[in-house]
């Protein structure tokens, strides 16, 4: 996520300064700039593009959080086989907004705080929100339990969105306006505290961390032909620290994280190490 929309807010704001100094100083297009630029009102083409721009915005960071929840999916997978398969299926699968709702479910038992059902309920507005600037034909329709969510919450919302009206932002919603450069900063906040939540409940609560390291240590194996002819001619201190450092560079760490509370077991080095051979020794013998 935060490749891909980790500096969004950053980016709006850079958009709209641009866009204002075309108005505050008259702003012509620039000598070498190849293309043709001579709007007949300058103040309705910033308008317009102001709009175009946090519109746009707001659809990459939807589409963003999509690419998450299916890459949640992918093997090696941070979810468990129950969870993915419902991600996958038919009646979820093509709507983004069927994944947020499902997931509330799912997790309801276990996230039961309520700056989470706030993140949940912005990032399905989110959702129906890029859908009525974009995909007309698409359901457009916020469900009543995340309206009851908000609503209810608006001093709590106002606190965590640097002053965001709730109820002004719902009237602009209903009244199929475009979201301004305030909801759209806070519904990318709102998707990168989503999946921040999501991400600790996957990894404490599904994650069979010990078959995670494993299809990523193989993976590494698979691609690197001199690791993986040199990993057994090295004793077995050396080949934990190998081993280490090839899970550290995909983004596992040394301290433990007491709040996720889910680590690799004790004698998992000593039983990959005996997976490799199994897996790598004796299929190059057999071969």
């Amino acid at each position: 996520m935060k490749d891909k929309i980790g500096q969004a807010n950053h980016f709006i704001i850079t958009i709209l300064i641009g866009l204002n100094e075309i108005l505050v100083h008259d702003t012509e297009k620039p000598e070498g700039f190849r293309t043709s630029w001579n709007p007949s009102n300058k103040k309705a083409s910033v308008d317009r593009s102001r709009e175009y721009a946090l519109n746009a915005s707001l659809a990459w960071a939807v589409d963003a959080l999509d690419c998450y929840l299916i890459e949640c999916t992918n093997t090696p997978s941070i979810i468990n086989e129950a969870t993915s398969t419902n991600l996958k299926s038919q009646s979820i699968s093509k709507s983004i907004a069927n994944k947020i709702d499902y997931l509330f479910e799912a997790t309801k038992q276990t996230i039961t705080d309520l700056d989470f059902k706030i993140y949940t309920a912005m990032a399905r507005l989110g959702v129906v929100w890029r859908n009525k600037t974009i995909h007309s034909m698409a359901s457009n329709s916020l469900a009543p339990q995340y309206r009851s969510i908000l609503t209810s919450n608006s001093t709590r919302i106002q606190s965590l969105f640097c002053g965001l009206d709730v109820f002004a932002m719902l009237d602009s919603y209903d009244k199929d306006k475009s979201p301004t450069m305030k909801e759209v900063t806070a519904f990318i906040r709102a998707i990168h505290k989503y999946v921040e939540r999501l991400d600790s409940y996957f990894i404490s609560n599904e994650l069979d961390m010990d078959n995670y390291a494993t299809v990523k240590l193989d993976s590494f194996f698979e691609r690197n032909k001199k690791s993986r002819n040199s990993f057994p001619t090295f004793n077995k201190e050396r080949q934990e620290k190998k081993l280490k450092a090839q899970l550290l560079s995909n983004g596992f760490s040394t301290v433990e994280d007491t709040f996720r509370g889910n680590t690799l077991s004790c004698d998992f080095y000593s039983n990959y190490t005996e997976h490799f051979k199994q897996k790598f020794i004796n299929e190059t013998e057999e071969s």
